[in-house]
């Protein structure tokens, strides 16, 4: 949604830190926190004070771009039905070890379709320019490789 909502406005995709640490990670983002005076360890986006207010500030950004205006009503309601029933609803989701869903999780290979969201798969890859691997090559034995969704730049 960033390279999107970017690209509109004729801006470049601001740059990113990431902090790769020896040791646990949980000290670096303790010390960041502390640095900054704040309760998590990222800075610079709208509405972060969590993760789920950056996402919903993203979410009506991109709501507002043209890209998402043209975008056929199937393909919008498709994928405003993800984010409501999967990307935000991320709580009460989880796989079939008890692991909880994470928000990178959504684009992950199979994920759609393991919690019986596939048919949103069309929609989300025409509104985020991604291509998700084909059913085929992520079951065992058929010698494809399953490949989280890629972007198509």
């Amino acid at each position: 949604m960033l390279r999107i909502i970017h690209a509109e406005a004729g801006k470049h995709i601001p740059d990113a830190w990431v902090v790769e640490c020896i040791g646990r990670a949980a000290d670096v983002e303790r010390d960041l926190m502390k640095h900054f005076a704040q309760s998590h360890c990222y800075r610079g986006f709208p509405g972060a004070c969590c993760r789920l207010d950056i996402s919903r500030s993203i979410h009506a950004a991109f709501r507002s771009t043209e890209h998402y205006r043209q975008l056929e009503e199937r393909e919008r309601r498709g994928f405003e039905e993800f984010m409501r029933e999967v990307f935000f609803a991320q709580p009460a989701r989880q796989n079939g070890r008890g692991i909880s869903f994470k928000f990178g999780d959504a684009l992950e290979p199979k994920f759609l379709r393991n919690i019986g969201f596939e048919h949103l798969e069309a929609a989300v890859g025409a509104t985020l320019d991604v291509k998700f691997p084909p059913a085929k090559a992520t079951r065992k034995g058929s010698g494809g490789r399953a490949r989280a969704a890629t972007l198509r730049w």
